[in-house]
């Protein structure tokens, strides 16, 4: 006597499976883009930030830095990357098989910060004076 059993579930289960560890891929795959696109956003912001502190503007040696740093990426390997003079500041960009980002600095201007410091220091002194 032959006993038959029903091969319904297993089949369910091969499919689920297979299902299941497609999303997981695609996931992951997502998961290593949006890292990549979060460094290069970081490395670009943070060359555009150095780029608008020097006082000789050297190119070459924050796009050797910038390509150091990119050196973490997961998905992609090349990095086209751009930091020219733009106004009063810097505009960098990077740009990545299909993504591109374009940052803008209005430059570093400290002497700008102390002005609105003392202006908001005289303006609190003068309106302590007034309550009195």
């Amino acid at each position: 006597m032959k006993l038959y059993l029903k091969a319904g579930l297993t089949i369910e289960a091969a499919y689920t499976v297979s299902l299941v560890l497609l999303i997981l891929g695609v996931w992951i795959r997502l998961a290593f883009i949006n890292h990549d696109r979060a460094l290069a956003n970081a490395v670009i912001n943070e060359a555009v930030e150095l780029y608008g502190h020097e006082d000789e503007k050297d190119t070459e040696r924050l796009h050797r830095y910038a390509k150091e740093r990119l050196s973490g990426l997961l998905s992609q390997r090349e990095a086209e990357i751009s930091i020219t003079e733009y106004r009063d500041g810097s505009r960098g960009s990077i740009a990545m098989n299909g993504y591109e980002f374009v940052l803008s600095d209005k430059g570093f201007k400290p002497q700008k910060i102390m002005r609105q410091m003392t202006l908001i220091e005289g303006i609190a002194g003068q309106l302590d004076k007034g309550t009195e």
